[in-house]
């Protein structure tokens, strides 16, 4: 990387960079103009960035010139995690900018890096929303809007009851981006992001992974780019952890008031038969008591008529008992009773 002098004239290597560039990339909402940026300036010159500033004040200079380096020092700043500094280049020059698209792009990425509650994280939803609108077809616009949307789902500033439609919004623009530039690996950690979100662990794994495999270690940043992948999977498998042990917990809570229901309801069955049982046999022991003071034909009768009714009784009680299905069961023993009954009405009227 080149190191110049601070003083930027027509004559020095960085001016004539950013002249070259300029004239060579004349629409700032196109995806070129960033990577052309930082590919052939960002990259390759190493100013110290309190002084670069001054240069954007000087009205004597072409305000394309002016507006690429404004550019630049915001590139600077988000690389090097000055967000202070990005923040007040921000507030100072966008309403001087305001013709260029993309400035709303940068304050956008600026707030995606410093996102801290729901009201913050809409309005940087907005403001990514303005600057696709002017160029839908640019890949990194898409990208920084399903970057925002990940940053507000897994930090809660999002929801999925109220906000699903930004989700989905998402997850379509980070396909449509990955159509665009297929060899960005960034766009595939993304879309894991967004995945996992979704509860999709398994794709999201995948293409994280992905983006780690596609990283060229020629990057300057490539480093930090691989921790940050490595961070998104660690989360990732985390959250699927987290997911698996929640569902064995429901799990276990749905079967144990299952079991607790069963329980329950064997318990007042018992109870049931219990009672049924004692009745009966209170009815055997009086019919026995009542019986011995009877004739014999009295006494045969009475006893057969007794069994008759407790067979009638005991298929009409089985629903409750044990449940309709056991009642289809006793339907021979309720015929049995009946025919009892009946012979024994007979045989005394006989």
């Amino acid at each position: 990387m080149k190191s110049i002098q601070v003083n930027i004239d027509s004559n020095s290597e960085f001016y004539k960079a950013v002249e070259e560039f300029v004239k060579n990339n004349h629409n700032d909402c196109e995806r070129s103009y960033e990577t052309e940026l930082v590919k052939n300036i960002v990259n390759n010159f190493d100013i110290p960035l309190t002084d670069l500033e001054e240069q954007i004040d000087k009205k004597n200079l072409d305000i394309s010139i002016r507006y690429a380096i404004f550019f630049y020092l915001c590139t600077k700043h988000r690389r090097n995690k000055d967000y202070g500094k990005y923040s007040e280049l921000i507030d100072k020059f966008k309403n001087e900018f305001k013709n260029y698209k993309s400035v709303a792009h940068l304050e956008a990425m600026y707030l995606t890096e410093v996102l801290d509650g729901r009201e913050e994280t809409i309005l940087a939803i907005k403001l990514s929303e303005e600057a696709i609108e002017c160029a839908p077809q640019n890949c990194g616009f898409l990208h920084c809007y399903t970057v925002i949307i990940a940053e507000g789902f897994e930090n809660d500033y999002l929801n999925h009851q109220e906000d699903k439609h930004f989700l989905d919004k998402a997850c379509k623009y980070i396909k449509k981006a990955i159509e665009l530039a297929p060899d960005y690996p960034k766009f595939y950690a993304t879309q894991g992001r967004l995945l996992a979100i979704g509860k999709n662990f398994k794709e999201a794994k995948y293409y994280i992974k992905k983006a780690i495999d596609k990283e060229q270690s020629s990057v300057p940043d490539y480093s930090l780019r691989i921790n940050d992948y490595q961070k998104h999977l660690l989360s990732v498998i985390s959250n699927e952890h987290i997911e698996e042990i929640e569902n064995k917990l429901k799990r276990f809570e749905t079967n144990l008031k299952d079991t607790n229901h069963q329980l329950e309801t064997s318990k007042i069955k018992n109870i049931e038969l219990l009672a049924f049982f004692a009745a009966l046999l209170s009815l055997i022991i009086g019919s026995i008591e009542i019986a011995s003071n009877q004739p014999f034909k009295e006494a045969f009768l009475l006893i057969n008529s007794l069994c008759g009714l407790l067979l009638i009784v005991f298929s009409c009680l089985s629903p409750m008992l044990f449940g309709i299905k056991y009642f289809l069961k006793t339907i021979p023993v309720l015929i049995v009773g009946f025919l009892i009954l009946y012979t024994a009405i007979n045989i005394f009227n006989f």
